[in-house]
């Protein structure tokens, strides 16, 4: 009997730790969800500015890299892909724009 009570306190004891761990997993996924959410919305902003919007980083020469995020007025006005976008450098279209002024028009 005595055994009896202490498996069941063992039990108890990995079923409270178990629901306890269940619960900060759940807290995390609101969270995670919560980031998309906004994240979602940030995107959303900005695919619909009504102007040409760019993100890239600087590369450690100070030069800038390639894209990171542009929105679909750039895709538009530009005529390319976003995909192909992502693949340039702001350099690119200034050298593009050079050859063609009608682009930031």
């Amino acid at each position: 009997m005595i055994n009896d009570i202490h498996e069941l306190k063992e039990k108890i004891y990995h079923l409270e730790k178990r629901i306890i761990e269940l619960e900060m997993e759940n807290e995390q996924l609101k969270v995670e969800k919560s980031s998309h959410d906004d994240e979602f919305k940030i995107e959303e902003i900005i695919n619909n500015i009504d102007e040409m919007l760019f993100l890239s980083e600087v590369n450690s020469n100070g030069e800038p890299g390639c894209f990171k995020k542009v929105n679909n007025k750039a895709v538009e006005k530009l005529g390319y892909s976003k995909e192909e976008l992502l693949e340039l450098t702001p350099l690119h279209l200034i050298e593009k724009s050079m050859q063609d002024e009608k682009i930031f028009e």
